[in-house]
């Protein structure tokens, strides 16, 4: 039996042809080959720049529990103390979301008063702080080769890798991870300690309180120690009344004179209550305030011989500079330096007084103070 030639069937209305699909699959290959790299890389990147930005939270996180406790855990207390600030589980804090252990490391060094940590702030304070430091380090692409601890003795080499870079030491050259897959978080805590100095000029006690007032220090002498930044400072006079409170925002010192307390020209500390007339730093800012408003302020066209603002400030500071001579030598006052007390125009600082108000022998001084040409009316 023949069969005529229009009774075959097609074969090629019903699909692919072997050498047609296997070209498709090639071209998928090539597709793929191109493209899946990049897809991969972008992804390790967005991966890597949301561990950066997790591990900058959990530093943040810790700074802001030490400053709420005034306390500072050892390494083990880190990450718990880290997934309570953020109410977060302990496996976030301590697992990557691939599913690594993070390490958290503290300075072998680090001491609070020579202790070793956990370390928490009483009304003594701290006599000194040294090496706090501490690291949490991540890998997105494998484990670390250290584990959390207080002892690694590879922390300064940790410390001072560069991004991108591994550690120069024999644990890290014999990893076999990458530099760019390792993320390393620092956080010096020297930053939020605060020295105070108290001087008791007066060598009578100074009596003082840290963050409660219920709970009075009384020193025979001076006092210097370190405190937590937003530690808050009560000063007491001779009678243990309050006199002022101050916000440790930075080092500070103040002096106990005359049974009241002083501090710097324009403060160190944010006043959050004054009593008293202990009111140095208030007074201080008010003239800082009022010097810098007639210093930039416009010219006075009535002045007189040329006066202006910088013309009263010479003379000011020149004043204050002898005057400085003068107190020195109380209650002699000047020194006649040999001269007989009916020889006072020879008196060096009399010269030096006389000189800033009229014109000398010779030389051009400042004009008269006061009078028909004074400098000020």
């Amino acid at each position: 039996m023949r069969i005529s030639q229009g009774a075959w069937p097609d074969l090629r209305s019903g699909g692919f042809t072997i050498l047609e699909m296997v070209g498709v699959l090639t071209i998928l290959a090539l597709l793929a080959a191109a493209v899946i790299p990049n897809l991969i890389r972008r992804l390790d990147r967005q991966a890597w720049e949301r561990e950066k930005s997790d591990l900058k939270t959990m530093a943040d996180s810790y700074t802001r529990f030490i400053l709420r406790n005034k306390a500072i855990s050892n390494y083990a207390g880190i990450s718990p103390a880290i997934a309570s600030e953020m109410a977060l589980p302990l496996s976030a804090i301590t697992t990557t979301p691939r599913g690594w252990t993070r390490a958290f490391l503290v300075d072998p060094g680090l001491g609070v008063n020579g202790a070793v940590l956990p370390y928490a702030q009483t009304s003594s304070g701290a006599a000194s702080v040294t090496n706090a430091r501490v690291m949490i380090l991540s890998c997105l692409a494998g484990q670390l080769p250290v584990v959390s601890g207080d002892d690694n003795p590879d922390f300064q080499a940790i410390w001072d890798a560069p991004e991108g870079a591994k550690p120069s030491s024999s644990t890290w050259n014999n990893w076999a991870g990458k530099g760019e897959d390792l993320l390393i978080q620092k956080l010096n805590l020297e930053p939020l300690f605060h020295q105070l100095i108290l001087v008791d000029a007066d060598k009578s006690g100074i009596k003082f309180s840290i963050d409660s007032t219920s709970s009075i220090v009384s020193s025979a002498g001076s006092w210097n120690a370190y405190y937590f930044d937003g530690t808050v400072l009560g000063l007491y006079d001779c009678k243990t009344n309050p006199q002022t409170s101050y916000l440790l925002q930075r080092n500070i010192s103040f002096a106990f004179e005359s049974c009241v307390w002083r501090g710097q020209i324009q403060g160190a500390g944010v006043r959050l209550e004054s009593s008293g007339s202990g009111s140095s730093s208030v007074t201080a800012s008010n003239f800082v305030n009022s010097a810098t408003a007639f210093y930039n302020g416009g010219r006075n066209p009535d002045a007189q011989s040329g006066a202006s603002q910088t013309s009263v400030l010479v003379a000011m500071y020149t004043f204050m500079f002898d005057y400085v001579f003068w107190a020195t030598e109380c209650p002699y006052h000047f020194d006649w330096h040999g001269y007989g007390a009916s020889s006072i125009s020879s008196l060096p600082e009399y010269q030096m007084l006389n000189d800033m108000g009229a014109k000398c022998n010779g030389c051009k001084g400042i004009d008269s103070f006061s009078g028909p040409n004074g400098l000020l009316k």
